[in-house]
């Protein structure tokens, strides 16, 4: 977890570079640290940044579909067995119930269907992991 003087680090996880943009613009006007990644692998190595040494990230906002991975529930599982207390927050256009309920039971927090809210994904972040001053 981030210290009460250092900004939340999250992880944005999605392979449409104007939502990943505008994501990370939201999140950063909430006070957030944030670092985006288009594909699984440009995930794992930035997750393992944090990991080595780095400042680990706090959260990760995981699209379910990326260029290189199609369905990233074993990614999801990842990034938990690794960071236990890791806030993952899913997102897909292609959310079922099904993939929901997978989803959550694999340790995910929220999923956001997409087209989503800007603010909804912020204050639902909010809840895990507060911006600083909160």
């Amino acid at each position: 977890m981030a210290n009460v003087t250092q900004s939340p680090r999250v992880l944005i996880v999605d392979d449409e570079a104007l939502l990943s943009w505008a994501l990370a613009e939201h999140l950063r006007s909430a006070g957030y640290a944030v670092e985006t990644a288009s594909t699984a692998k440009e995930a794992l190595e930035a997750f393992q940044r944090g990991a080595n040494g780095g400042d680990p990230f706090d959260a990760v906002l995981l699209d379910y579909r990326l260029p290189d991975f199609d369905g990233t529930l074993p990614l999801l599982a990842d990034f938990r067995t690794r960071a236990p207390k890791l806030a993952v927050l899913m997102m897909s256009a292609y959310g079922t119930p099904e993939l929901i309920q997978q989803a959550t039971e694999q340790g995910a927090v929220e999923f956001f269907s997409k087209p989503f809210e800007y603010d909804d994904v912020v204050a639902e972040l909010a809840r895990h992991i507060p911006p600083p001053g909160c």
